[in-house]
């Protein structure tokens, strides 16, 4: 096999390449888009996740300041209700109950609910200065905490939405998580919220499910088929059509084997559209200065061969 089948031959891969090549960009092309629109949708996301994080964190925040502030009352409350037990006692030489429960008992969520009540039972003796107390019972009754399990529901879906959020980093990471675990964190936050019982419950309930929405929406990217074209890159390196001696072909086939080779390498590799466009147009030069080369050459002027005694039938 001389040079000049094995030109021939660099040249007739050429043209099945052509035919494969441009659909095959097309699709990597359109999977960029997807790529593309899979980002942004994990990155919206991650920001309604990040949003409702940050509206749990206020809420314990706020739950805290609140609890504070009650408990503040609730020991002035209790000094008062001392004293006013004492001056009871010297009144009517018998103890208050309700004066003696609230001196006795700490503060609970529960104790709250029965402020009221106690309110509206306290004793009518206008020689005891009950006014003042009487308006802290029922400003405590009205007061809104968190108990301490809400509490604990509300920090347990802060952690599970920080561990689903740095999945929702980037939609790399996002691919690295399996769909099932990303659906069975979303469930266990809905839960814990849903336990948690807030009035605000509802909304952080939409919000979760807009998430659970946007994943479904995800494009489903396919790769597309590389086995077409790596057959046909197979048969053209083929080391029998290599050439491996001349005095100046050399110096214009290499740039195409060196093509052959970063092209395989990126289809290969799977490489994203840019790379694989421009490992292609890097090759469409290199056999554009082996046609120059050959017609230069290779050919004469009625198209014959250089050494060549045969027919030309092309």
């Amino acid at each position: 096999m001389n040079n000049n089948d094995k030109l021939l031959h660099l040249l007739q891969g050429e043209e099945q390449l052509q035919k494969l090549m441009p659909d095959y960009l097309q699709k990597l092309k359109q999977q960029t888009q997807q790529h593309q629109q899979a980002r942004l949708l994990v990155k919206q996301a991650q920001r309604q996740l990040q949003n409702l994080q940050r509206q749990i964190k206020q809420q314990l925040k706020t739950a805290a300041r609140q609890n504070r502030q009650v408990q503040q009352q609730w020991q002035l409350m209790q000094q008062q209700a001392t004293s006013l037990e004492q001056q009871y006692w010297a009144r009517y030489h018998q103890p208050c109950k309700l004066f003696q429960e609230i001196s006795a008992l700490n503060l609970e969520t529960t104790t709250l609910k029965q402020l009221a009540v106690w309110s509206q039972n306290l004793p009518t003796d206008s020689q005891l200065p009950l006014k003042l107390f009487q308006k802290r019972l029922q400003k405590l009754a009205n007061a809104t905490l968190l108990t301490s399990q809400q509490q604990a529901y509300l920090r347990t879906s802060d952690l599970q939405l920080a561990q689903l959020i740095n999945w929702l980093s980037s939609y790399t990471r996002y691919r690295q998580v399996a769909p099932h675990k990303i659906a069975q964190k979303l469930e266990q936050i809905q839960k814990n919220l849903t336990l948690a019982a807030l009035s605000n419950g509802p909304t952080w309930s939409h919000t979760l499910q807009a998430v659970q929405q946007t994943l479904t929406t995800l494009p489903v990217i396919m790769p597309p088929k590389t086995q077409p074209l790596l057959a046909v890159i197979h048969a053209i390196r083929k080391p029998q059509y290599y050439v491996k001696r001349g005095y100046t072909v050399l110096q214009v086939v290499q740039p195409v084997y060196a093509a052959l080779t970063r092209l395989r390498q990126n289809i290969t590799n799977q490489a994203h559209y840019r790379g694989m466009s421009n490992a292609w147009q890097n090759y469409q030069l290199a056999m554009q200065d082996l046609r120059q080369y050959y017609q230069e050459h290779y050919w004469q002027s009625g198209g014959t061969p250089h050494n060549f005694h045969g027919h030309d039938n092309r």
